[in-house]
């Protein structure tokens, strides 16, 4: 008796093709998406990166039992995207280290003692504002100052509770209004949704220290 044999058929080059424009469409399809997903989370990096070096500033202060000052720099270009520089005055060893805020003598006589920079994250977040000034120190007993170690001022026109705050975004956002507090629920959502789409994130920092990220 003969035995069949099974006929192994092979994929023709128009099947081929066509599989090769659907995962071309597919991905097509689902680029713009997964792009977009990546540059938000680029941006949100970048807040929490501004408020894990501001916790630092704190956390330093608080351990050496000496203040640390915090310098803000904003940028909006590509190639000036901001930074945050910390710095201490004086040593421990040389008994001349700063017992408080009211010693500061101004950033050049300082030591530097941590950074961070925006440019280290890709997209295009970027520290484009901050106020009420853009240095400010942590006291070592947790309490957030002026440079000089005065209480600074509470920011008028925005939300409750804001004391200082650092401001992220797409380096080259238009803040417009973006900075203001509404005075209702609706437009704090609306404003909400304005700050999404440009990634917008503010980095609220409390008179008591406690730093959080929000939108």
């Amino acid at each position: 008796m003969f035995k069949k044999t099974k006929i192994q058929r092979g994929v023709t080059l128009i099947e081929l093709m066509v599989v090769v424009v659907l995962i071309g469409v597919l991905a097509g399809i689902a680029s713009p998406g997964i792009f977009r997903a990546m540059e938000r989370e680029n941006a949100r990096a970048v807040a929490s990166g501004v408020a894990s070096a501001l916790r630092t500033a704190r956390n330093q202060a608080m351990s050496r039992g000496t203040p640390v000052w915090a310098q803000i720099n904003f940028g909006n270009t590509a190639a000036n995207r901001g930074s945050i520089d910390l710095y201490t005055q004086g040593t421990m060893a040389g008994g001349d280290a700063a017992r408080n805020c009211r010693e500061f003598n101004g950033i050049g006589s300082m030591t530097k003692v941590g950074t961070f920079s925006p440019q280290d994250i890709s997209g295009k977040g970027a520290i484009v504002s901050v106020e009420p000034e853009a240095t400010i120190c942590f006291a070592p007993d947790g309490r957030v100052l002026s440079q000089t170690g005065q209480f600074m001022q509470v920011l008028g026109d925005r939300c409750r509770g804001d004391y200082a705050a650092v401001y992220t975004a797409d380096y080259d956002v238009a803040l417009g209004t973006l900075l203001k507090c509404p005075g209702s629920e609706t437009a704090l959502k609306a404003l909400r949704d304005s700050r999404a789409i440009v990634r917008m994130h503010q980095v609220s920092i409390p008179f008591n220290g406690s730093i959080r990220v929000e939108q």
